[in-house]
């Protein structure tokens, strides 16, 4: 069958964080953020999501006082105090079975904690050496293994921090795909090109080899971006890479792209839109599958 475009939806930062600790970012289940999935396969039960998760995510400060708040205002330096093993996926199995129960769904690597030492604090594999980008997807790996969670082979750097040991670590350990290429700007075009996260002359509308693995472009923001730019793509055969963010404000502040009433109903107005066309809906695997036998 021939087919006008892919599409795929995908969400960063998810973890069992809930609103009665922090940010619903998936630990209230249906009744928080999930609640729009099952509102969007409701409609339209063909959409494939595919959901970066950070394994023990610890992006979190524990300590909110006057000071902290003072330095935030006066945009001073401030210091934060780290979390450990809060979020780890494999201490909320409960939650890693429920969020087996669903379809048309992928989960992936998102970073081991989403975090470093040094600023920018979220990207946590910028700038690292191999030995220690081997070192967290190995731990990430575990973590995932003992959780029960199912997932695929696929990884999205947080914070868009990237290294050459990143590419050669997630090479040795027979990764898929990677997402590392975000442009929600650029006209579109056949020709296009994007500089998203550092990777240059990476395709914007279609995947590509980089490094010697399958990226995955994000190309269409759930909340900023226009049916009007899904449609060029569609134009051109190409592949409609839906990205936001599963949180709208976190750490109190907003995320820029965050799953909300808005973002939500900018995607049903893309669906609605793309039912008239023979669209191709499927995961970042599924993707990476279909242009490894082209």
């Amino acid at each position: 069958m021939k087919y006008d475009a892919m599409f795929n939806l995908n969400f960063d930062d998810i973890h069992p964080e809930s609103s009665t600790i922090g940010t619903d970012c998936g630990g209230d289940k249906e009744k928080g953020v999930f609640k729009y999935f099952k509102k969007i396969w409701k409609i339209y039960p063909d959409v494939k999501i595919t959901l970066f998760i950070t394994a023990n995510w610890i992006d979190r400060a524990n300590i909110r006082g006057l000071t902290y708040y003072l330095n935030r205002i006066l945009g001073r330096k401030y210091t934060k105090k780290w979390e450990l093993d809060t979020f780890r996926i494999d201490k909320f199995t409960g939650w890693c079975k429920w969020l087996n129960r669903f379809e048309n769904f992928e989960t992936a690597n998102h970073g081991l904690y989403h975090h470093r030492e040094i600023n920018p604090h979220s990207a946590e594999f910028q700038d690292m050496s191999y030995e220690e980008c081997l070192f967290r997807l190995k731990e990430s790996e575990k973590i995932f293994e003992n959780s029960g969670l199912k997932h695929v082979k696929g990884f999205r750097a947080p914070g868009w921090g990237i290294s050459d040991g990143l590419f050669e670590a997630l090479k040795g350990l027979n990764y898929d795909f990677i997402a590392c290429s975000a442009d929600t700007t650029t006209k579109i075009s056949k020709h296009a090109r994007s500089n998203g996260a550092g990777i240059k002359n990476a395709p914007l509308i279609y995947p590509s080899y980089h490094k010697g693995l399958i990226n995955i472009p994000q190309n269409w923001d759930i909340m900023k971006s226009d049916v009007k730019r899904a449609l060029e793509i569609v134009k051109c055969n190409g592949l409609i890479s839906a990205k936001g963010h599963i949180a709208h404000v976190y750490d109190r502040e907003l995320t820029g792209n965050g799953l909300n009433q808005e973002s939500f109903e900018n995607i049903m107005a893309l669906l609605e839109e793309l039912e008239n066309y023979n669209i191709e809906y499927l995961t970042m695997k599924e993707i990476a599958n279909k242009y490894k036998r082209t």
